[in-house]
């Protein structure tokens, strides 16, 4: 793997595998801490480079367009303009004939051991020949048995890849390419996530508004027709009866119409929608401290916020989440809600001095909505901690990126 030659076969043959382990071991590594899929490329064709002791390493896109394109979509080494100054493609035709296309074509990795000598395309030969190339090998990247891009690896010395050294480098494309799935149906599942978040926010927003414009006008129209009733019966004694009535019937509307309210709010707060998250905090403060008969401090110490409609949607459904869970299960008598500027991150802070969570209830899948907290926190790239001792209360701190959420 090594650009230098070795007096002894053996132990080229044994320093070039010890390489190529170390390289599938780093590509690993990196592998499993990936975060998306053009850092996951970047450290493969950089750890070939690095690592692996190649003049270049590049990976490609099956493109299923007319031209059959390998679209060269990362590259490391010493390139010199020879991806993008020539056409690569998987057709049977004058641009498909390198290892690329023939490993595409055929599902199977392709070697060129000795350009200089065993190539015949003139042209294409002194390209690769004057930027140090010698030796070139394609692995297909494989999804199933669909061919989806390919990985290229460049040498300055011939008869570079021997069969061993060839089985390891195959066994790394097929690492690369599952971890490449891997991060796109992690994709795929975030987005879904995104979607079902917003329509089922937009559903709570429908739901509301009807709640509140149509039932609410309904109610309001039974309250005045009620008032209307009472006014027009006159005093004596069959009359208090029904007046009576009346007054129980007036009451029931009364606690139906704050039901509603409740309720509608609930569903979705229209002050989120109208004045935003602060005072959608303030809101839902004053809102629990009300409703449950547990003190609820809230401390803001920014005047205003510049995050997206959606993520402040997110942030807000975290903080009820919250608050239900201090409700249910903390026992607290206090909860403190602070939100503010740290560095570049906006920072919600929710906690109470209730009886705390115990480590093995943590470890419980979905252990009081954590799991849909932690969700709704990786959807705007943000981050959530939970620190709880028995007997110590609970602290949620949530972590927002400012202006980070592309």
């Amino acid at each position: 793997m090594n650009e230098n030659n070795s007096k002894n076969p053996l132990q080229e043959e044994l320093r070039k595998l010890n390489r190529a382990l170390r390289t599938i071991t780093a590509v690993n590594h990196s592998l499993v801490r990936a975060a998306d899929e053009a850092s996951l490329l970047r450290d493969l064709c950089r750890l070939m480079v690095t690592e692996g002791g190649y003049r270049m390493a590049w990976i490609g896109y099956v493109i299923k367009d007319e031209e059959k394109t390998i679209l060269p979509i990362m590259w490391e080494g010493v390139e010199d303009g020879y991806l993008t100054n020539v056409t690569i493609s998987y057709g049977e035709n004058e641009f498909g004939m390198g290892p690329a296309g023939i490993a595409v074509r055929t599902g199977s990795t392709a070697v060129f051991q000795d350009i200089k000598n065993d190539i015949k395309n003139y042209e294409w030969k002194q390209n690769v020949l004057q930027r140090g190339y010698a030796a070139i090998i394609a692995l297909p990247l494989k999804n199933k048995e669909e061919i989806f891009g390919i990985v290229g690896i460049i040498s300055s010395n011939p008869d570079a890849f021997d069969k061993e050294e060839t089985k390891l480098l195959e066994q790394l494309a097929n690492d690369l390419a599952y971890g490449i799935i891997s991060l796109r149906n992690r994709e795929q599942l975030k987005n879904l996530a995104i979607h079902l978040e917003n329509a089922r926010e937009a559903e709570r927003k429908r739901v509301a508004r009807e709640i509140h414009d149509e039932l609410g006008q309904y109610l309001t129209g039974l309250t005045m027709d009620i008032t209307f009733l009472r006014e027009m019966i006159e005093e004596g004694s069959e009359k208090k009866k029904l007046l009576s009535k009346i007054d129980s019937a007036a009451g029931l509307l009364e606690t139906t119409v704050k039901s509603v309210r409740r309720i509608s709010s609930e569903l979705r707060p229209a002050v989120l929608d109208s004045l935003g998250l602060l005072a959608a905090i303030e809101w839902q403060a004053e809102e629990f401290n009300n409703r449950m008969g547990i003190t609820c401090e809230y401390f803001i110490t920014v005047d205003s916020i510049e995050l997206p409609f959606e993520v402040t949607t997110l942030v807000f459904r975290i903080l009820q989440e919250s608050l239900t869970n201090a409700a249910k299960h903390s026992g607290a008598s206090l909860v403190t809600i602070t939100f503010g500027l740290e560095n570049d991150y906006y920072q919600l802070e929710i906690k109470d001095n209730g009886r705390g969570i115990k480590k093995e209830d943590f470890e419980k899948k979905n252990s009081f909505g954590l799991l849909g907290m932690r969700e709704r926190a990786e959807i705007f790239k943000g981050t959530i901690s939970i620190t709880s001792e028995p007997g110590r209360g609970t602290t949620i701190s949530v972590l927002i990126p400012v202006n980070k959420n592309d």
